[in-house]
């Protein structure tokens, strides 16, 4: 055989094994996704459907403009010859015509097969195919949201690729006529021949036709980022920047046409003249004209224009993120009575848990977020699940540690208490899972699976073993003795949850954080999905796990199983318009809520993203029908201190509203109980508390709003008397003060962190809590807890002492208490007055009036 017969032999196989290695991929997935059921399969059938169909289409255009380029180089090409040896003899050999032609378009369809491989934007063709509609009218180009949402991210992406194609076939063009004489450098300058100009003039009108495409995407492109503050669509971009974008679209389209025109004349002047007139037009009217016209608009005028602006910017907003759906919290809504918080709300912020038990178990680090459940007696538990400090061999399973702590009570130095059925210490509590699946879990498992529960791909015959190791390059899995003695083998790929799903619904946004939660002896991993874009038009932009998204609204709810890596999907009742797309084409993926179990029901969080963005959406914008919103903004971190870690936020369990129960009628039983909920206090413009956002979990997650029913100081002062209270409780030694005497400074103990000031709402009323933590010892602990009402503020050293000396809202605070109250802030005032401090003399006036009953005005 000669060299080149070896080289032909040497391509062909390397052609032959990464064939092999694409086919044994597409087995692999195949089967992975056909065992977690019909739902997952189809999933990827349509994923497989739309690639083949947008990359065919994609690889037949660029073969066929890679072709037509080629042939033009051909054509210029009056002969090839090509050396041959034989012997000592040098004979050139002319190449037919025909046979470059063959050559050309076998070169043409492997460029085009290459080109198109990067093309993965297959969500939007699914989406599109299932006639996805958001039966809404976008009002100022008259298209449907989906347009925006699904086309328009699909077109851009072909754009992209256009622009990718044509600059490579250029470039190959351009090499190719470098090696014939038709393009040469003489003298420092550039000579073409007839031939090459008018080919070089095709590809300069394709760069203008693009240029034309550009301009109209970016026309679209102003409905989502306007050139107003925060990316406001304005007047300026409806009456100016869509006209003139669309106008130059249309311009440089048929300018194109004048320079073809001019370049296939010889005109090369000419064709410089028109784009380079292009190009000044377009910086003139994109840039230049707005400014102008802004400029020579009224102040008053431009901003009676721009309201009607602002106003469509509210309505999107509240839809893209949900604010609509935020209801009034009904009369009454909470927990029975202050005692009832003894059971039902956390003393423990979720990063300082965590941080306690790994630091007093030192049996290893925490996996995922905090786990919250009801236990037996309805008192709120939290879930905690560790890992083992040891990382186990390849053929082992890790073991992970699952401890439950009471999440309301405490041991008697303020330390977690675990628990257990037999009253063992904290550092000796929990009990060892072997677990599967897990946050961070790295390569594929074999596992004996004789009961067929864990979902996996049984590999029991040689060509699955060998579609395997093809796919993952390790011959090994084709020849494991491991694998040939293990009974009913099952090779479990993605053990990582969020890699699990990040496979199964790559359409849904994952949430940044993962639960734990019980259920039959098992652990599961809960994680939030939302449905997400950054193409939703005229909405405002907030920075939502860690990405900047126009549109974000909570989709569904994914439970993997530890053990088997089984998946459980449930959708909310009500989805917004993304999310109904996916759950309407894919409607195997997803179960009923009622064949959830109770216990996994309850143990679902709120959706912490979705309802942060929602209060932000709320503070600003208010809820459906609002035409006037009162300013407010969220209470933030800054009630306590950041040491603490302050998100997520801490726990309670709450009853579901009366229309959550009556909407839900097919939940289980005990997902109608309490379930664990969260809230996030809101501020009018003079920092006062003027209601609350409760977010209910559990399967029917709900936002309710609660407005504040009680004369309740600013915010700044609120956390001040939280922090004078709970001084005391944490130096019990120092000396109670005249009733008379000025009020001395309070500053807690070093070492001691305040968490999160949460509102609590209880009988229609809201209630403020806030434990403070002692971070001077090994590990954190509870060190006070501080209760404030509408008319008293209490501290103690645990929730269970602070409420027994509470007074229930409603109820007539004592008059001794009343009047120590009042005279203390008549002093606080006079100090105030004399220093001429009005900022402190107001606040203490309006803390005076919410201590003799009297609402502030």
């Amino acid at each position: 055989m000669t060299r080149r017969h070896w080289l032909a032999l040497l391509l062909g196989i390397a052609a032959l094994l990464l064939l092999g290695r694409a086919v044994a991929e597409v087995v692999v997935e195949r089967r992975w996704y056909a065992a977690l059921g019909p739902g997952a399969l189809d999933v990827w059938r349509a994923r497989e459907a739309a690639l083949w169909l947008l990359r065919g289409l994609c690889a037949a255009v660029a073969a066929a403009v890679c072709f037509a380029n080629l042939y033009g180089v051909v054509s210029s090409v009056e002969k090839v010859v090509l050396p041959r040896r034989l012997g000592d003899l040098e004979i050139g050999e002319t190449v037919p015509g025909r046979r470059l032609l063959w050559s050309a378009a076998a070169i043409s369809l492997a460029i085009g097969a290459l080109l198109a491989l990067p093309l993965d934007t297959w969500m939007p063709v699914v989406a599109l195919g299932a006639g996805a509609s958001f039966g809404e009218i976008e009002p100022f180009t008259g298209h449907d949201l989906a347009f925006h949402v699904h086309w328009l991210p699909l077109e851009h992406a072909l754009y992209t690729w256009a622009l990718f194609v044509l600059l490579a076939v250029g470039a190959l063009v351009l090499a190719c006529y470098a090696l014939t004489p038709g393009l040469r450098i003489v003298r420092g300058r550039i000579r073409m021949s007839g031939h090459v100009r008018r080919h070089v003039t095709v590809l300069g009108v394709g760069l203008l036709l693009l240029l034309a495409w550009g301009h109209r995407l970016d026309a679209f492109g102003l409905l989502v980022a306007g050139s107003g503050e925060g990316g406001l669509f304005t007047y300026a971009d409806h009456r100016i920047g869509l006209p003139i974008r669309f106008a130059l679209a249309v311009l440089t389209g048929l300018s194109s046409l004048a320079v073809l025109r001019a370049g296939w004349a010889g005109q090369p002047r000419l064709a410089f003249w028109v784009v380079t007139g292009v190009l000044v037009v377009t910086f003139a009217s994109r840039w230049l004209a707005p400014v102008v016209v802004t400029q020579l608009t009224a102040p008053d005028e431009l901003t009676r224009l721009q309201a009607s602006y602002a106003a469509t910017r509210a309505l999107y907003t509240r839809r893209a993120y949900a604010a609509d759906a935020v209801t009034a919290a009904p009369a009454g809504y909470g927990l029975d009575s202050l005692a009832a918080l003894s059971g039902a709300t956390s003393v423990w912020d979720p990063a300082v848990l965590l941080r306690a038990m790994e630091r007093l178990r030192r049996g290893g680090a925490a996996v995922g977020d905090v786990g919250w459940a009801a236990g037996p007696d309805g008192a709120l538990r939290a879930i905690v699940v560790e890992r083992p400090a040891v990382t186990p061999t390849e053929d082992t399973l890790p073991e992970f540690t699952v401890v439950t702590v009471d999440a309301v009570r405490t041991e008697s130095d303020g330390s977690p208490l675990a628990v257990t059925s037999d009253s063992r210490p904290l550092s000796d509590a929990g009990r060892g899972v072997r677990v599967l699946v897990h946050p961070d879990a790295i390569g594929p498992a074999v596992m004996s699976d004789p009961a067929q529960g864990i979902v996996g791909d049984p590999v029991v015959g040689w060509g699955a073993r060998l579609a395997h190791a093809w796919a993952r390059r390790d011959l090994r899995l084709a020849f494991s003795v491991a694998l040939e003695r293990t009974a009913s083998p099952e090779l479990v790929l993605r053990r990582d949850p969020r890699e699990r799903l990040r496979a199964l619904v790559p359409f849904f946004t994952q949430g940044e954080a993962i639960y734990p939660a019980l259920h039959a002896d098992s652990l599961h991993w809960i994680v939030h999905l939302y449905a997400a874009t950054d193409a939703y038009p005229l909405s405002g932009h907030w920075a939502v796990t860690r990405r900047e998204r126009s549109y974000f609204q909570h989709a569904a709810v994914a439970i993997v199983n530890a053990q088997s890596g089984a998946v459980q999907l449930v959708a909310d009742a009500a989805p917004g318009a993304l999310a109904r797309v996916w759950i309407r084409r894919f409607p195997g993926l997803f179960q009923p809520r009622a064949a959830l179990p109770p216990d996994l029901a309850g143990a679902i969080p709120p959706p912490i993203d979705a309802v942060l963005v929602q209060g932000w959406v709320f503070a600003q914008y208010g809820a459906r029908g609002a035409t006037s919103v009162a300013p407010r903004r969220l209470s933030g971190g800054a009630a306590g201190d950041s040491a603490a870690g302050l998100a997520p936020r801490a726990v309670t369990l709450l009853p579901l509203p009366a229309f959550a129960r009556a909407n839900g009628d097919s939940l289980p039983p005990l997902a109608r109980a309490p379930v664990a909920s969260w809230t996030i206090p809101l501020l009018d413009a003079a920092s006062r508390v003027d209601g609350a956002l409760i977010a209910v979990g559990g399967a029917a997650p709900r936002t309710l709003w609660m407005p504040a029913n009680g004369a309740f100081p600013r915010w700044p002062e609120l956390t001040e008397r939280m922090r004078e209270v709970t001084t005391p409780v944490l130096e019990p030694a120092r000396a109670a003060p005249e009733p008379n005497a000025p009020r001395p400074a309070t500053t807690p103990p070093a070492g001691t962190v305040r968490g999160q000031l949460r509102a609590l709402p209880v009988r229609g009323a809201l209630t403020f809590l806030q434990p403070t933590y002692d971070q001077s010892r090994d590990a954190p602990a509870v060190a006070a807890v501080a209760l404030a009402t509408a008319d008293s503020v209490r501290a103690g050293r645990s929730l269970s002492g602070v409420l027994g000396g509470v007074v229930i809202p409603g109820d007539t605070t004592s008059g001794t208490d009343r009047l120590g109250r009042a005279r203390s802030l008549y002093d606080v005032m006079r100090q105030a007055l004399q220093r001429g401090d009005w900022a402190r003399f107001g606040a203490a006036l309006d803390s005076l009036g919410a201590a003799v009953g009297a609402r502030p005005r």
